[in-house]
């Protein structure tokens, strides 16, 4: 399976989130992106995406971030990867 640059990013993202967050912690797209040195736009954009696909959850603060939480579950890195490329 060829992973695509999207792919990779979102893979990234859950990564970070999982590492990041603790409980039902939030953890701001942009630092995610600060930290992964990624476009926040970009991210956003992904964010979406996985979100659409049941993987996150995400609102948007005060100061206009948007906020992600990462389910309490295990998800299969060929599911984030499928919810990213196109169909």
């Amino acid at each position: 399976m060829k992973l695509s640059t999207k792919g990779r990013y979102a893979l990234r993202a859950m990564i970070d989130l999982a590492v990041n967050s603790s409980g039902d912690s939030t953890v701001s797209l942009s630092s995610i992106a600060q930290r992964q040195h990624l476009s926040e736009a970009y991210l956003e954009q992904l964010a979406a995406k996985l979100k659409k696909s049941g993987l996150v959850v995400s609102s948007r603060g005060a100061a206009r971030a948007r906020m992600v939480v990462v389910f309490p579950l295990v998800t299969p890195v060929a599911l984030e990867i499928s919810s990213t490329t196109p169909d």
